[in-house]
């Protein structure tokens, strides 16, 4: 064990291997006394499912690892309990779905990445729930046709990106949503 200094606070506990690598469940603390980590480590390394705890005793991220790489469903959590990111790792990076939320619950982003780049259609959303941009990327860059809204969830710009630079016609709108101009040829 090992304690917050010049207190018998315990800091952490677990078990050490003969060449002194952290090995099997640890257990880290918040000074409180409250739960601040749950991890396994395997000779030194993170292996196993980590889950990690805001002070307030939520639950604020569950992770995996396999012998010192992040890999497996990750789920993060606002000190409130809501969600607020999912995505999935293989060797390390973003592989997948991913999600983001607002600490309200309200979906934030959804999109998904591809060996750790955004790839594919992506949506953002307001705080209220509105859309907030139309988006799609290809390995990492801008690669198609996008649309980005005001706050109030009213189209402003739409256009194409071409290996995430502007291509073609893009369009601008007012506040209600009208054409204002026309922006030829990137």
């Amino acid at each position: 064990m090992n304690y917050y200094a010049g207190t018998t606070i315990i800091k952490s506990e677990g078990c050490y291997v003969q060449d002194s690598s952290k090995n099997g469940p640890w257990k880290y603390y918040f000074i409180s006394g409250k739960l601040n980590l749950d991890a396994v480590y395997n000779l030194g390394t993170k292996h196993g499912e980590w889950k990690y705890y805001h002070p307030n005793g939520q639950l604020e991220a569950t992770e995996w690892w396999n012998d010192g790489v992040q890999t497996g469903y990750y789920q993060s959590y606002y000190p409130n309990g809501k969600p607020a990111k999912s995505v999935i790792f293989v060797n390390g990076v973003y592989h997948g779905t991913y999600k983001a939320w607002y600490e309200t619950g309200t979906l934030k982003h959804e999109g998904y990445y591809k060996s750790g780049l955004p790839d594919s259609n992506w949506t953002s959303y307001n705080d209220d729930g509105s859309l907030l941009e139309l988006s799609k990327y290809k390995s990492g860059l801008e690669n198609g046709y996008f649309k980005i809204y005001s706050s109030k969830g009213i189209i402003q710009y739409e256009g194409e990106y071409v290996n995430g630079k502007k291509y073609g016609t893009w369009l601008q709108y007012d506040e209600k949503g009208r054409l204002k101009r026309k922006k030829l040829k990137y």
